[in-house]
């Protein structure tokens, strides 16, 4: 009795050993498959994120040429040849900003709008100036050689200019870039590095 009682639990045992093992092997196979998948959607993670990054990239370059589209059906449709928030006069589009800047910053402003800081040319330039009552950078400095003005073409100011009476006069040695005084309708040597307002000029294209 004792023999076969041993043999039945042996048996019992031996099942659920294989049930056990069978249970294992399932339980592997699950894993694997699992651990598969799992770096499929990893891999398919990475590529979506280098799609994503090209589609933005593409987005970017469709926007900027949208945006300069835009620009030039506004100039069309004003029939101005000038940009919204620009004033035409003569062959020339003027921008007058509402924000305060350096010289050099001012600068940049402007090529970023494809234009540069005013050139001013003429007494009827100056004048037509003269109405927006503001004081602004133009795009005359003489920070390369003292006394020596030039205009942002690296052009020499020719002539006397529109000086203040007693101006330019290079206060403390540091006034080196000029500004437009509206109302009055002069220029003055201020430091480069004050901030106030500027005014852009963009010639017209043909």
């Amino acid at each position: 009795a004792i023999l076969f009682n041993t043999m039945k639990e042996k048996d019992q045992l031996q099942g659920k050993y294989e049930t056990l093992r069978t249970e294992l092997v399932a339980l592997t196979k699950e894993r694997d498959a699992l651990t598969k998948e799992r770096d499929q959607l990893k891999a398919s993670s990475n590529n979506l994120m280098t799609e994503k990054d090209q589609l933005q990239s593409h987005y970017d370059t469709v926007s900027a040429s949208r945006d300069a589209l835009q620009l030039e059906v506004d100039r069309l449709k004003l029939g101005q040849n000038c940009s919204q928030g620009w004033e035409k006069f003569g062959c020339s589009c003027y921008y007058v900003s509402s924000e305060l800047k350096t010289w050099n910053e001012s600068h940049d402003d402007c090529a970023n709008k494809g234009a540069h800081l005013v050139i001013i040319n003429s007494r009827e330039e100056q004048a037509f100036l003269n109405k927006f009552a503001v004081r602004a950078w133009i795009g005359l400095s003489d920070g390369e050689d003292e006394g020596k003005w030039k205009w942002v073409d690296g052009s020499p100011l020719v002539g006397e200019g529109f000086w203040q009476n007693g101006e330019p006069n290079d206060e403390n040695g540091r006034e080196d870039c000029a500004e437009l005084i509206s109302g009055v309708g002069e220029w003055n040597d201020m430091p480069c590095m004050h901030r106030q307002r500027w005014i852009c000029e963009e010639v017209i294209k043909n």
